[in-house]
């Protein structure tokens, strides 16, 4: 890739990229738009804090708490309960905090900042605290800090820490709409729902960016500098880092993170709103539909599953960009070509009992959806006839296609495989030997995967294995669509994640945690840990739509549940086998 054409890959990847790297998610149910304290906060500010009703972020937490003994604890510890508690509080209302200034600059000392607070008795509520008035204002000493409030009117006080920044606080209401325009459709979707919200200015925070940055540059060529031949693959990641931070800055509006509690489970979401008009907002603009693609794999038992619609622009770059960064190990597969030609993406890591001897893909398939099936296999195996005998970072890859080796559910399949192994003779055989002791563990003892491949009316299948049963099944998923997206499990998730979603992915944590429960009884680490049946996924979801773009991830209660309740079981094993070492001869067994 040449000086110039990397330049411009790295620009075109910077718009795409910035969106994802700040994610927001949308659309879901409204509560009753921008909390209330905002309203009085400047739109123009540093950074804006808020919390939607104090009591009730409260009692959320006091719900959870109650099935996770660690934050019931927590929560126990902290003086929350006597804030809400202090005389003239208003515990049923809204919050905010923001800094003020036109930048912001860490080594500067404290910026100036304000706090909303809301009040039932302003006057008692100072003094409560113990301030004292002079011409309207009430200053005094809380914790050791110097505090000044003021009231604001209609059940709210601004405090600061310093009076200067207090008397250029002018608290009045009506600001609202100006932060709703800023925050955008993606961003006011989110505070609707958030317990807790939090936004920053990106152009004020460009100075912060790109000294982070130039930190980061720093570190990494020193890093690249040991890394050898390798370390050019390094040098590119970066640029494309730096490239994306001023995107951020330089058409980024908003950084936007929000975090919510329920009686499901926990949600936490970040994300981006861009400038209208800029090439970033334009590009995001596109409402998904990935769980659609994702009912295109078979339902199993799974590790992690991930669905993509790729119909959309700014997905198709994303992968297409990227891919183009990778230099030669890109190079081998058109990815601008194929992409064009593709709606959608699926992948499901399957569970395996084999999973020592077949490695971590032994049950996994690809599911690419498409019109052109044709089309995409001849690029996949053309790509795979290119590959064969060359060497990429250090590793010499053996690749074979047969089109046509049998007829699977009435299907022609072809049959691929790919085999890696160290090329003593490259200058990068050393990092190479290195990563071969992890291909044994992804791959199995063939050092590379191989499989299916079929053509459907609805897209291509690929299995990771010469798994006839799973090949078989998914033909015959991909026609109808009532796969792994149709799953109750996936469902109970996914209700909890934003509509319109661009790519959603789905982490089986029962399965994992049956799986490491396993390895430790088999390694000799006790018998292991119970792990209750039919836990839900922990689920993530990007959407790429109203200007912005980002990710939520939800944590199921039960999951957390089940997380905590193992704790105690190990906890529980390590003390018995304590007292089993210290028991004296001849004693009784506790049981």
């Amino acid at each position: 890739m040449t000086g110039h054409s990397r330049s411009a890959t790295l620009t075109r990847l910077s718009r795409i990229v910035a969106a994802a790297a700040l994610p927001l998610t949308i659309a879901l149910p409204a509560l009753a738009g921008l909390p209330a304290a905002i309203d009085r906060v400047p739109a123009d500010a540093v950074f804006v804090l808020s919390i939607r009703n104090i009591a009730e972020l409260k009692s959320d937490l006091d719900a959870v708490g109650a099935k996770l003994p660690p934050l019931q604890q927590a929560l126990n510890e902290s003086p929350l309960g006597m804030v809400l508690a202090m005389p003239g509080l208003n515990p049923d209302a809204s919050v905010a905090a923001c800094v003020l200034g036109d930048t912001f600059d860490p080594a500067a000392g404290d910026p100036p900042m304000v706090v909303v607070v809301p009040v039932t008795d302003a006057k008692g509520f100072m003094q409560g605290l113990g301030l004292t008035e002079t011409g309207g204002v009430w200053s005094g000493d809380l914790g050791g800090s110097p505090t000044h409030m003021k009231d604001i009117g209609e059940g709210f006080v601004a405090m600061s820490q310093t009076s200067e920044t207090l008397a250029s606080f002018d608290g009045k209401s009506g600001k609202g709409s100006a932060h709703a325009k800023r925050l955008g459709q993606t961003g006011n979707a989110l505070a609707d729902t958030s317990d807790v919200l939090f936004y920053a200015d990106l152009a004020k925070l460009k100075g912060v960016i790109d000294q982070g940055m130039a930190q980061m540059k720093q570190q990494m060529e020193m890093v690249a500098m040991m890394a050898g031949p390798s370390g050019e693959q390094m040098n590119q990641t970066m640029a494309m880092l730096e490239s994306i931070a001023s995107t951020l800055t330089s058409e980024g509006d908003l950084a936007i993170m929000g975090a919510s509690i329920t009686g499901a489970g926990i949600s936490f979401d970040a994300g981006a709103q861009f400038k209208e008009g800029t090439e970033t907002y334009k590009g995001l603009q596109h409402k998904g539909d990935s769980t659609a693609v994702l009912s295109r794999v078979p339902s199993m038992p799974y590790f992690m599953a991930f669905g993509a619609d790729t119909s959309g622009e700014f997905v198709r770059r994303i992968v297409t960009e990227a891919q183009k960064m990778q230099g030669q190990a890109g190079s081998f597969f058109p990815a601008e070509d194929m992409m064009s030609k593709l709606d959608g993406m699926a992948f499901v890591m399957g569970t395996s009992p084999a999973i020592m001897a077949g490695g971590l893909f032994a049950n996994s398939i690809v599911f690419q959806q498409t019109k052109d099936a044709t089309d995409v296999i001849k690029s996949m195996q053309g790509g795979m006839e290119k590959l064969n005998g060359t060497t990429v970072n250090g590793m010499k890859f053996a690749t074979s296609y047969k089109a046509a080796e049998a007829t699977i559910a009435g299907t022609p399949v072809d049959a691929w495989s790919m085999r890696m192994s160290v090329d003593p003779n490259d200058p990068n055989a050393m990092a190479a030997q290195q990563m071969s002791q992890a291909m044994m563990m992804i791959w199995g003892p063939g050092m590379g995967p191989s499989g299916y491949i079929a053509g459907t009316k609805t897209g291509i299948i690929q299995t990771l294995s010469k798994n006839t049963m799973l090949i078989e099944k998914a033909i015959q998923v991909a026609e109808a669509g009532n796969g792994l997206g149709a799953d109750a499990s996936i469902k109970s998730t996914a209700s909890n994640l934003p509509a319109d979603r661009a790519a959603e992915m789905y982490l089986g944590v029962g399965e994992m945690l049956k799986t490491a429960s396993g390895f430790m009884a088999m390694m000799g680490g006790g018998a292991g840990f119970t792990v209750p049946d039919n836990l839900p996924p922990v689920g993530m979801a990007i959407t790429t739509h109203g200007g912005g773009a980002g990710t939520r991830i939800f944590l199921p209660i039960e999951v957390l549940s089940a997380v905590a309740d193992i704790q105690r079981q190990m906890e529980g094993g390590m003390d018995e086998g304590a007292d089993a070492e210290e028991a004296p001869a001849g004693s009784k067994p506790r049981y």
